[in-house]
């Protein structure tokens, strides 16, 4: 038989509810916020069960909203003293992701005074070991005598550098331990001229109002299953605020936007340049979208000039997929993902969170 609650008991849960409504009054859902959690004084922020970029490319892109919520909450903290991020349920953690997960974590210990610990994975050992082998478990516990061995045959981890830094190191520790000394020569300049142009493109166009020299990047190498995930991340302004800069832009976007290049050019003559470039990839109307930005910069001219060599650094950054059998290259950049697979049409996302800056990775096939 089902007890009968005492009358003055109705009135107390009727008076609660109705003060929990109260103070909810005029209060709006944030997903970025969620309830706060603490122990021993630090900020519980819990990782997501999967941590990926990559479902951006694909029908579901929830797991894509989960990361960038995750990172969202993790840059949210800057403010915090002390936070806890928690592994605990997380079961996978990809190539792309991880780099970005580096670098803002890096930057966050660097630029504020934020103690972070951590927890460790209980779905999935190879979670704690991509934690390790990354660095980011060094990283996040504040250790400052982080160093790299190029000549080891183990997976290097997340690499920290600006300008030509380190690039010739990659590439050596790429011959020696990736491939074991026996990469073809032709294969191996391939690979270097596409690190040394998304270096040079850092330096050149991704930190625009910075004159320190010190224009960050990162760079991971891993290999999963006999592939290759290498990959470039910089936290700058993105390709599409830097493209309408490019001498190429306008023989480009005409070419290939006609439309869109028309209305351009009548914004040009009423408004004037300036107003005209900020439409492009600016505003409510904006004339493209960030993946067509991205694009743009990956269409080489037709023609070549001693002046535009810069604008042809696509072919190099596309020639090491192209060359390799299922060859992948992914360019995030703001709200847009470019994707090009092997003897395949590029493929052109907006995504409907942006990334801070531009990564961009070759999944490269080893055998």
């Amino acid at each position: 038989m089902k007890k009968q609650l005492e009358p003055q008991i109705y009135v107390k849960v009727a008076k609660d509810r109705f003060k929990r409504r109260l103070a909810r009054r005029g209060k709006t859902y944030n997903r970025f916020i969620s309830v706060s959690k603490a122990v021993l004084g630090y900020k519980i922020i819990e990782a997501p069960v999967k941590i990926c970029l990559y479902s951006a490319h694909g029908k579901d892109n929830s797991t894509f909203l989960d990361t960038l919520i995750f990172f969202e909450k993790l840059s949210q903290a800057q403010d915090e003293h002390k936070i806890l991020i928690s592994f605990e349920q997380t079961t996978r953690i990809e190539a792309a992701a991880i780099i970005t997960l580096y670098a803002l974590i890096e930057d966050l210990l660097q630029q504020t005074s934020i103690k972070i610990r951590f927890s460790l994975s209980k779905m999935n050992p190879e979670v704690n070991s991509t934690l390790r082998v990354s660095y980011l478990q060094k990283l996040m516990t504040n250790k400052s005598d982080i160093t790299y061995n190029f000549k080891t045959k183990l997976p290097l981890p997340v690499i920290t550098g600006c300008s030509n830094q380190y690039v010739d190191s990659i590439v050596d520790y790429l011959i020696q331990s990736v491939y074991e000394g026996n990469m073809e020569p032709e294969k191996e300049w391939t690979i270097s001229v596409a690190i040394q142009e998304a270096v040079n493109n850092v330096g050149l166009h991704a930190y625009p109002a910075d004159d320190s020299g010190k224009k960050k990047w990162w760079i991971l190498c891993q290999v999963i299953d006999k592939q290759l995930y290498l990959a470039i991340y910089d936290k700058g302004v993105g390709i599409p605020m830097t493209i309408v800069q490019r001498g190429f832009f306008s023989s480009r976007f005409r070419s290939n936007y006609p439309n869109a290049y028309s209305m351009y050019v009548k914004m040009l003559r009423s408004s004037g340049r300036a107003a005209a470039l900020s439409s492009v990839v600016g505003g409510t109307k904006r004339l493209l979208s960030d993946s067509e930005a991205i694009n743009l910069s990956m269409i080489p001219d037709s023609t070549r000039t001693s002046k535009s060599k810069h604008g042809q650094g696509s072919k190099s950054i596309k020639r090491l997929v192209e060359e390799n059998v299922d060859g992948k290259l992914w360019i995030f950049s703001n709200s847009g993902l470019y994707v090009k697979s092997q003897g395949a049409e590029q493929d052109l996302v907006d995504l409907p969170m942006p990334i801070s800056g531009t990564l961009v990775q070759w999944n490269i096939n080893l055998v």
